[in-house]
Formats: structure tokens, C-alpha cells, sequence
């Protein structure tokens, strides 16, 4: 972001998917299979390399709970992980447990990261998602982060769920709801001003900033902790 003072630098926001676009995204695969991985990739914020290198007996099924502590490199080989833990969805785990079967242990996927990249633009493609080519496994957990920020959660849980060393790392999540914000003032504004301030309704008017002004000081807290 670009401050009057203070010098910062506009920094270059990655690029993320609608709330829709990811709907329709999640339920494209056919596959059991890959029906997991892009659902581990989006609501559990999973890196590539850590859905791949996910084990069954990282995977708490009564808690809800996955161990990230695993991961593969680009070459398929297994490597150590700082551990966390993230919490998963109820459907994610159903899959799960419906697509390993009998197993309890072992790698749930054997699957390489570069096959799962073709797939997920092969999704995208199939979801009619217009700038597909640019669609990657890592577009999910970005769009998941910008996702969170948007709805009001709070930073410090993404920063554990996404597992940064520190919460300038996580920051950057921010400026995409400020963005948001800007842009929906700037629409109200636009509509009150081309109706001539009359058809939009005072009332209305009030009600859209009360919302910005919540939103906005929701980002006010979040940066105070950031800070």
C-alpha cells in the first residue's frame, strides 16, 4: 500500500478466486481423489507439498484435527515439517475416510505436485473460470486467507492455520479487505451521486457505511495486532 507519509512501497497482491468461483471449482472433479486434494488446498489452506506429503495417522478424525508435519518436495521425496495443527471440515473427513478405506497409515495420496498443478487448471478450465491458465494449487490457499480476512476472522488464528513464522507474513491479507472496502465506498458514493442523491434513499446510504465502518474497524484491530 502507498501512504501519503512514511515511503511504503505498494506491494503486488496475489491473485485470488471468488467465493463462487471456488464453489464451483471444489465440486468440478469427478474423482474421489481429487475431490480431497482441492478441498484440503482451499478450507484447509494446505500447501501443495503438505497435502501430498498428508498421512493417515496425522488425520484426528474425532477432534477434527490434521497434524501438518509432512510434506513432499518437487521431486516426490518425502522431507520433515514444523508441525501445526489445522482444523478440517466435517465433508473433507468424510471423503477422506471413504477414500482410504481400510488403510490407517501411510501417505494418503501417492501423487506427484506437478500432476496435481495440470489438475487444478484442468478444474478451473472445466468451472469456466475465466483467467484459468493463472489458477494454481497455491491460488487456493491464498483465496482461502483473503476468504477468512473478508468474513471477519481474526489474523492471529490464520497466521496459526496457515502457519507463518510471523504476522507480517500475514498481513498482506489485510490489504485485500481494505481493497474491498475502497471499492465498495466508492460504489455507494457513485450510485448516490448519479442518482442525483435522491433515488438511493439517505437511509441507505447510512446503512452501506455503517457495514464499511464495521469492516473497517475490524481491519483496525487486526492491524493493531499486527503492529
Amino acid at each position: 500500500m502507498v501512504w501519503i507519509r512514511g515511503g511504503a512501497q505498494k506491494v503486488g497482491l496475489p491473485i485470488v478466486l471468488k467465493p463462487d468461483e471456488v464453489e464451483v471449482l471444489l465440486a468440478s472433479p469427478t474423482s474421489l481423489r481429487d475431490r480431497i486434494i482441492l478441498r484440503l488446498l482451499y478450507y484447509c489452506a494446505l500447501r501443495v507439498s503438505e497435502a501430498l506429503g498428508l498421512r493417515l495417522e496425522d488425520i484426528n478424525l474425532q477432534d477434527r484435527i490434521i497434524k501438518v508435519c509432512h510434506a513432499l518436495t518437487s521431486s516426490g521425496l518425502p522431507k520433515e515439517y514444523k508441525e501445526r495443527l489445522v482444523p478440517v471440515d466435517p465433508e473433507t473427513l468424510r471423503l477422506i475416510v471413504e477414500y482410504a478405506g481400510p488403510r490407517r497409515e501411510g501417505r494418503l495420496f501417492q501423487i506427484k505436485i506437478r500432476h496435481v498443478q495440470r489438475l487444478v487448471k484442468l478444474y478451473a478450465r472445466q468451472a469456466g473460470i475465466q483467467s484459468w491458465m493463472k489458477v494454481t494449487p497455491h491460488k487456493l490457499r491464498h483465496s482461502f486467507a483473503v476468504h477468512w480476512i473478508a468474513r471477519g476472522g481474526d489474523i492471529e488464528r490464520l497466521r496459526r492455520i496457515l502457519g507463518h513464522s510471523s504476522l507480517d507474513m500475514t498481513q498482506i491479507y489485510l490489504q485485500f479487505s481494505l481493497k474491498d472496502v475502497q471499492e465498495e465506498y466508492d460504489r455507494i458514493m457513485s450510485s448516490h451521486a448519479k442518482d442525483g442523491g435522491e433515488q438511493i434513499g439517505i437511509r441507505a446510504v447510512y446503512e452501506s457505511v455503517c457495514r464499511i465502518e464495521k469492516r473497517l474497524d475490524h481491519l483496525t484491530r487486526s492491524l493493531k495486532v499486527v503492529a
